[in-house]
Order: structure tokens, then sequence, then C-alpha cells
């Protein structure tokens, strides 16, 4: 059995430029029918039409964890939400986030974070002669659990918001 998928949008860490990987959209499933130079598959369920340049990639057939164990994380400084997915600019509760952390950051499946949206610049009127621009503290703003990372980036469920989850909102710890 064979997934077809087609490659989207890059994943870059907003605080270095570095390209992190790319997302990729699940196209159809496929079965392999005869194998040789070239092989032939049977597409068994499309969502799309397959087209040339789509990725072909074994199913991973038992590697669906069902069980996760809650973990704080002892994260070295803080991560972003670097991708929303299946949403436009904003996201929250039950939805699925991607993060600029992953196994070298030391996140793992389980692991529980905070959300927290970046404090707003204001002008402190009281400040003396001249007003001085002064930033609010971050404001948290939900609960994700990381439910499956890679080397560079993990894919967090969002399990509490106040408000909305949007691309670069901060990650820290609880």
């Amino acid at each position: 059995d064979y997934g077809i998928y087609r490659k989207s949008d890059e994943l870059v860490d907003p605080t270095t430029g570095r390209l992190l990987g790319h997302e990729i959209t699940h196209v159809a499933d496929a079965k392999l029918l005869n194998l040789g130079d070239p092989s032939t598959l049977m597409i068994t369920h499309n969502k799309m039409e397959a087209l040339a340049g789509d990725i072909l990639l074994a199913s991973s057939q038992g590697s669906i964890v069902h069980q996760y164990i809650p973990r704080i994380p002892e994260l070295n400084g803080e991560g972003r939400v670097i991708s929303l997915v299946n949403a436009i600019s904003q996201s929250g509760r039950s939805q699925v986030i991607v993060l600029n952390m992953g196994k070298e950051s030391n996140i793992q499946s389980g692991d529980v974070l905070a959300i927290e949206t970046a404090g707003k610049r204001v002008i402190d009127e009281r400040a003396g002669f001249g007003h001085k621009k002064v930033r609010m503290p971050n404001l948290r703003t939900g609960v994700v659990m990381d439910f499956k990372t890679f080397d560079k980036v993990s894919y967090a469920l969002v399990m509490e918001s106040t408000r909305p989850v949007r691309k670069n909102d901060i990650i820290t710890g609880i």
C-alpha cells in the first residue's frame, strides 16, 4: 500500500529564516500491482487528481500512536507557530498547528506547551517628557500537546485556547 502526496507549503523558521521542511498534501492511496521498470499502481482512493511529480510513499501501517503520556519538557528558549493546518489566518481549540521545534529541540510526543501572543507595543504617556514606547507582557492564549515529532518541526493539537492562535505565536513551557 502506498500514499500519493504533493509538496505544498514550505515550513520556515520565522526567527532564523531557515527552511525546516515542506508540508505535503495527501492526494490518493494506491496499491502496487506489478513491480518492474516501470511499476504499475492502481489508485484505490483519491482526494484529487494525481499529477506527474507527485510523491509516492509507502503507507506507514502500525506507526500510529493512540496513547500519549503528557509531560512538561525542559525547553531551551522558546518556539514559534509556523503553520496552521487547514486554516488560513487563525486557529483554535481542537485544531492542529505546526511548531518550529522538534527532536532537535528535545520535543517529543505528549509534550504539553503553552501558546502566547506577543505583547503589543504601546506609548507610555507618563514617561516624562517625550513619549516612550514600551512592550506589554506576552499574553497566554492556550495550551497545546505535541502528537507527531520530526527532527526540526512537530505537529501539536490545540487543547485549550482563550484567543485565536496565529502564525508566529510564541511557544513556551507551562
